[in-house]
């Protein structure tokens, strides 16, 4: 993948929570081991609007995301997860990030399967 104009700190943020959400959707499923138990991640590039884009997605095989729940996924302190466990922060300091950036974020989830992502340009403009 190309360099990314960035701020390098904000991308392992970015990267460092969906992976995080990933890995905790697996081990929810398949407390212990399981041949299905994968992280994918995945970058691309791609041209848009005559510049260059960087395409990265997380992919796992958890449980999905639940339907009543997707409308407030990106939501600040919303979480599935217990008082112990997750602040409901990292999705929401996700997507600002990415919108600082010009980036954007989106995901797909069924039963069993769960993508997010991520679009950046690969260099900022004004």
């Amino acid at each position: 993948l190309p360099e990314l104009e960035c701020r390098p700190q904000q991308i392992q943020q970015v990267i460092m929570n969906l992976i995080t959400n990933a890995r905790d959707a697996l081990n929810t499923r398949w407390p212990n081991f399981h041949d299905d138990k994968q992280i994918e991640v995945r970058g691309q590039t791609f041209e848009r609007g005559g510049g260059r884009w960087v395409r990265l997605s997380v992919a796992d095989r958890g449980g999905g995301i639940p339907a009543d729940v997707v409308a407030r996924i990106f939501d600040p302190f919303f979480t599935t997860k217990g008082r112990d466990q997750g602040t409901g922060l990292g999705l929401n300091i996700v997507k600002r990030y990415l919108e600082l950036m010009k980036g954007s974020i989106h995901f797909t989830s069924r039963p069993g399967s769960t993508t997010f992502t991520v679009e950046l340009p690969q260099h900022l403009t004004p």
